[in-house]
């Protein structure tokens, strides 16, 4: 044989051989990301995905494996600052737990959250550090998803084994799982078998626009401040802080240990003796009268709760400390609406139907609960531009103290901010400033979108973005 053709062997069998090599390279990274994932090791996921960029600079799966890191990072770190200062959304008691409204109920404090023996003081100075720090995270995570470069690519997980560590012990717990976490921001209950997912190139698009979501959302909390609905109303969510309302907690505490007594030594059942009949024993009366004592218990802790919430929209009236963060939270509505547009149109033109986390109407879900259909798409794609309509002021809010003719621009709104009071905004008042003349937004859109998810409407807007 001669060395030439030695030479040409060797190479075409370096070359056939390195598809296998480099399909070996990306199972293992791929099994190596899912262990760190599996371990709440968001920071080792995100190291392990540099590593890999260095090593092969402009890896589609890596880069994209770093930003979906990046963004879990980004959550983790909200949860950890609101463990930080001791969230709270039971009392450590299932009797008592699901049927008390609270402040935790409010959507940016439903995070699942492991309980802190020693939380640090929480104030409106706090949370607004803590919301912070997580729009910088998620427009970090946007950076890096956005410098994926175009093409097919994808990132197999298995979701429902991905934890994220709120409380900062290494350790991966029940209550910080992604299905867990998804199930208490929704509201709704998670399906608890969810096989591999194969994330691909359509998702980093979706991903990309829950980033932006999730920065518009942060960016409208700290456009305002609300330091006196923080420290008059939350001290249900943070018990152990040193709140102007700490009192109030402190008095409902004291509820709770009687109801877990009057619990625990059956007071709480219904008598069976009528209270009306003429022939009550003292003994009978007797437990009439505790019945009657822990109803009253039950209804003061589940009155405070709603008379909290009372409370909070009572205090709705929040100054603008930021004005220009209303601004980018617009843009990033806008850039959300962009987004979710190219994510339908790219979903719509996959061939393949395996494993998809957002399925089009041709591929199959994987979620019993939440299908998508053309009729489902159709009224999303109308809500996508009805919305991007009313953000650039070219459809008007209907407003019920005004005829057809004029409505509120939501744009003026927030590009030239008064007060926040939506009472006054209800009652007309508030509305004034910012009433235009000029055509509506459909006062029939969220019935007709309620219509078309029968899933729920929040199901699916949590799920498309």
């Amino acid at each position: 044989m001669t060395r030439h053709r030695a030479f040409s062997l060797l190479l075409g069998a370096a070359l056939s051989c390195a598809p296998l090599s480099m399909a070996r390279a990306d199972e293992v990274f791929e099994q190596d990301f899912q262990m760190h994932l599996e371990k709440a090791d968001i920071s080792g996921a995100m190291a392990l995905a540099r590593i890999k960029l260095a090593e092969s600079p402009g890896d589609m799966q890596a880069q994209f494996a770093l930003g979906a890191a990046q963004f879990l990072d980004a959550v983790e770190g909200l949860g950890q600052g609101l463990y930080r200062h001791g969230l709270t959304h039971d009392q450590g008691d299932e009797a008592l737990s699901g049927w008390l409204p609270g402040m935790s109920d409010l959507p940016f404090l439903r995070l699942p959250m492991p309980e802190n023996p020693s939380p640090q003081p929480f104030s409106a100075e706090s949370f607004r550090r803590i919301l912070t720090e997580f729009n910088t995270d998620l427009q970090a995570a946007d950076v890096t998803l956005s410098h994926v470069p175009a093409g097919q690519v994808t990132l197999p997980l298995y979701v429902k084994k991905v934890y994220l560590d709120f409380n900062g012990d290494g350790e991966a717990q029940p209550i910080e799982s992604i299905p867990m976490i998804l199930s208490a921001i929704s509201g709704s209950e998670v399906q608890k078998t969810i096989p591999l997912i194969r994330f691909d190139e359509s998702d980093v698009l979706w991903l990309r626009g829950y980033s932006h979501l999730l920065a518009g959302i942060s960016d409208l909390l700290l456009a305002y401040d609300w330091r006196d609905a923080i420290d008059l109303t939350f001290h249900s969510a943070f018990p152990k802080s040193p709140l102007a309302s700490a009192p109030l907690e402190d008095a409902r505490q004291k509820m709770f240990v009687e109801y877990k007594r009057a619990l625990a030594a059956k007071e709480c059942g219904r008598p069976k003796k009528d209270l009306d009949s003429d022939e009550l024993t003292p003994e009978e009366q007797a437990i009439w009268d505790r019945y009657r004592a822990c109803e009253r218990t039950r209804n003061a802790l589940e009155y405070g709760g709603i008379a909290d919430l009372v409370a909070f929209v009572h205090l709705f009236r929040w100054p603008v400390v930021e004005p220009e963060r209303l601004l980018t939270a617009r843009q990033h509505f806008l850039t959300m609406i962009a987004l979710s547009r190219a994510n339908w149109a790219s979903i719509l033109q996959e061939t393949d139907d395996n494993g998809e986390w957002i399925p089009g109407p041709e591929q199959s879900s994987l979620f019993s609960n939440l299908q998508v259909t053309e009729e489902i798409l159709s009224g999303w794609m109308s809500f996508l531009d009805q919305a991007e309509a009313v953000l650039e002021g070219r459809l008007l809010i209907a407003h019920w103290r005004f005829d057809k003719s004029q409505g509120l621009n939501i744009r003026s709104m927030l590009e030239e901010p008064e007060t926040l009071d939506p009472i006054l905004i209800i009652s007309g008042a508030g509305a004034l400033p910012y009433l235009e003349t000029g055509p509506l937004a459909p006062g029939s859109t969220l019935d007709t979108g309620m219509d078309l998810l029968y899933g729920g409407m929040l199901a699916y807007f949590f799920w498309f973005n």
